[in-house]
C-alpha cells in the first residue's frame, strides 16, 4: 500500500504540518503490519488525502472519512487522522483480499463424482411396483453425466418377476435457488426381464426377455451439506418390452410399454 498527499495544495499542506502528518501516518501504519511502499509501484490500497471546507478527507478502497480541522492543537488532529487512516487501509485490505480470493473451489465441487442410491416405484400398465437401484453421475459445469442400474420385483403368488435395467446418458442442470437445483438427463439402455411360474409342470415355467429402454429424468436436488444430497425425480420413458404372463388361459401378469418411474435419491459426493 501507499500514502499519497500529493494533491493538497502547498498553503494547506504546510497549514496542517503535512509532512509531520504523513510521516505519522506512515509510521502507525507500518506498526499495524503494513508494508509501505511509494505510489509510483502501483499498489493495490492508496491512501489519499484530499481538502474539504474546513477539514481533511481521507479516501482508501471503497472507504472514505473526514476530519474536522477544528481549533484544537495540531497534535490531536494528527492523532486522529493516523487512527482513521489505520482503519480505512484495514477495510480496504480487507475488500482487496475477497476479491484476489479463489472461487470456492465450486469447479472442483461441481466436476466431482457423485454416487447415488435410488428408491422409489415404476408405473406401468396401471400397475405400480417398488424400485431400487444405484447410480454414478458427474457434473462437468452445467452438463451432468451418468450411468445408473435398478431392479423392480413384482408379482405375487402364481408369478415371480424380476426387471432389471441399465441406462447412462447426458442432461444438463439449473440453479433454482440456494442449495436446490433442477436436472434433466436423456437416459438409453437395457431392460432384463426374468420371470418365473410357480406352477413347474407349466410350459416356459422360468424365461427371460431383453429389450431397449429410453426415458427422461427429471430431478429437484437439495444439498443441506457440503458432499450430501436428496433429490425427488420422475422419469417418463419408453421400453420395447410389452409383456403379458398367462397361465391356463389366464393373464397372470401384464406390463406395457410406456412408464412413469418416480421417487427419492440420495447422493454422496466425496
Amino acid at each position: 500500500m501507499s500514502v499519497d498527499f500529493s494533491a493538497l495544495d502547498e498553503g494547506f499542506f504546510k497549514e496542517i504540518e503535512g509532512l509531520r502528518l504523513e510521516d505519522r501516518v506512515v509510521v502507525r501504519l507500518v506498526q499495524d503490519g503494513f508494508a509501505v511502499v511509494a505510489p509510483q509501484t502501483k499498489p493495490d490500497i492508496v491512501l489519499r488525502a484530499l481538502r474539504e471546507e474546513g477539514a481533511l478527507r481521507l479516501r482508501a478502497g471503497t472507504g472514505s472519512a473526514l476530519i474536522e480541522l477544528s481549533q484544537r492543537p495540531l497534535p490531536e488532529t494528527h492523532l486522529e487522522v493516523a487512527q482513521r487512516a489505520v482503519e480505512l487501509v484495514r477495510s480496504a485490505a480487507r475488500e482487496v483480499a475477497l476479491q484476489q480470493a479463489p472461487p470456492l473451489a465450486e469447479a472442483d465441487e461441481s466436476s466431482r463424482w457423485r454416487l447415488a442410491a435410488l428408491a422409489g416405484g415404476i408405473l406401468r400398465s396401471s400397475s405400480f411396483d417398488p424400485q431400487f437401484g444405484a447410480g454414478i453421475s458427474r457434473h462437468l459445469g452445467p452438463i451432468w453425466m451418468a450411468l445408473q442400474g435398478a431392479l423392480t420385483p413384482s408379482g405375487a403368488g402364481q408369478i415371480s418377476v424380476l426387471d432389471w435395467q441399465v441406462q447412462a446418458g447426458g442432461g444438463f442442470r439449473l440453479q433454482l435457488a440456494r442449495q436446490v437445483d433442477g436436472e434433466a438427463l436423456l437416459l438409453g439402455g437395457l431392460t432384463w426381464h426374468r420371470y418365473s411360474l410357480a406352477d413347474a409342470s407349466a410350459s416356459e415355467g422360468v424365461g427371460d426377455r431383453l429389450g431397449a429402454l429410453v426415458s427422461v429424468a427429471i430431478r429437484v436436488c437439495w444439498r443441506p451439506a457440503h458432499a450430501l444430497d436428496i433429490a425427488v425425480r420422475a422419469a417418463p420413458g419408453l421400453s420395447t418390452l410389452a409383456i403379458e404372463h398367462h397361465l391356463e388361459g389366464a393373464t397372470i401378469w401384464r406390463r406395457g410399454g410406456p412408464r412413469l418411474e418416480m421417487g427419492v435419491d440420495v447422493g454422496w459426493a466425496p
